[in-house]
């Protein structure tokens, strides 16, 4: 199994005043907050379990530096797809989810303290974006209600396996310890994960043995997603980044095609990580955005280093890190504050094949 030690935590500026830790455990089990509309949590509740509509907020358009906006990276969110995921939310409201609140739901590339966890609790660092990250931040922590801090439930809780990541992890070893329903009811036996979205990625480790069947892998992964859904969770789709072990086999864009082909058939949204990387990285992606193991992203500045040179060539954490906060930011436009859904066609494939014949000798 292939396995990796977390990258440490980094420690919080000085400036900041932590929250006492005692909020940590005061949840909230809300409905779905409008900031446009100063509505209760039950009226909002009622609205989405009745299926009305409520007036759409503007589509957002990038604010920050033309270099760092990564939307050809994420899936439109379309009016088709908006409806399912508010259906799925409704079914949130009535459970009880926290809004807000992401599952991260993986192997070790979801495990380590770089991806996510680190960028919510203490903010980016530097941010070279243009794009103030802070209201989602908020989001992602409090439901919007407070800025985000490192008291949140990130600093003790999400990662490791009770909340369904793990390194060395295929996905049949989720399902057997009884995720989903485990990670997002149980969590750690006193404070479950009640994630109101979760961002999933399994392949990296599936696709290593032999017998490994594309076609019947899909399936199991459908019926993984699936149960997510009945939970009132909406699952927001990775594809795995590119290894050194699968450079000539052509299996990592095997999985890539399920797992594209599973969010368009389940209608969630998809986060294109492999494209990224070998947009900007695509002659030598190891030692750059993936570390020098091949397989893993790269973590220079802690998966915090929202700089141009972290986000395209030294810090691949970050660059996951930067996709699921922009996710974030268009689900809670889109589907939980009912805005405008997008327009546009499925991202466009990459396929290794396509590139590998170019891909540096030296990095392999």
């Amino acid at each position: 199994m292939i396995t990796e030690g977390k990258a440490s935590p980094r420690r919080p500026p000085s400036k900041r005043s932590p929250e006492p830790v005692g909020h940590l455990f005061g949840k909230r089990i809300v409905a779905v907050k409008l900031r446009v509309f100063s509505m209760s949590g039950l009226l909002v509740s009622l609205v989405l379990l009745l299926g009305l509509s409520l007036p759409s907020a503007a589509t957002a358009q990038w604010d920050g530096a033309a270099w760092a906006d990564d939307s050809q990276y994420l899936s439109p969110i379309t009016a088709t797809m908006k409806a399912h995921l508010r259906s799925i939310l409704a079914h949130g409201v009535e459970a009880g989810r926290v809004e807000g609140r992401m599952g991260q739901i993986g192997d070790s590339i979801t495990e380590s303290s770089a991806y996510f966890r680190n960028v919510v609790l203490y903010g980016a660092d530097p941010n070279e974006t243009g794009h103030d990250y802070d209201p989602i931040r908020s989001w992602l922590a409090y439901g919007g209600e407070k800025p985000a801090d490192a008291n949140s439930f990130y600093r003790d809780h999400g990662k490791e396996t009770p909340y369904g990541n793990r390194g060395g992890w295929r996905l049949a070893n989720a399902v057997g310890i009884g995720h989903p329903r485990l990670c997002v009811e149980e969590g750690d036996g006193t404070t479950p994960g009640d994630f109101s979205w979760a961002v999933v990625m399994f392949g990296t480790n599936d696709i290593n043995p032999d017998d490994w069947k594309p076609s019947v892998w899909k399936e199991q992964y459908r019926d993984f997603l699936e149960g997510f859904i009945d939970l009132g969770v909406i699952p927001v789709l990775s594809t795995i980044p590119p290894s050194e072990r699968h450079v000539d086999d052509g299996r990592v864009d095997l999985a890539n095609q399920q797992i594209k082909a599973l969010a368009s058939e389940l209608q969630i949204p998809l986060i294109d990580f492999y494209a990224y990387i070998v947009h900007y990285q695509p002659d030598n992606w190891t030692g750059t955005l993936i570390s020098d193991d091949g397989i893993h992203p790269s973590a220079g500045g802690g998966g915090v280093d929202f700089s141009r040179d972290g986000l395209t060539a030294s810090d691949g954490y970050a660059a996951r890190s930067k996709l699921t906060l922009d996710m974030a930011e268009k689900l809670e436009r889109i589907v939980f504050d009912d805005g405008t859904p997008d327009e546009g066609a499925p991202l466009p494939e990459h396929s290794m094949g396509a590139w590998k014949a170019g891909y540096s000798s030296a990095s392999r």
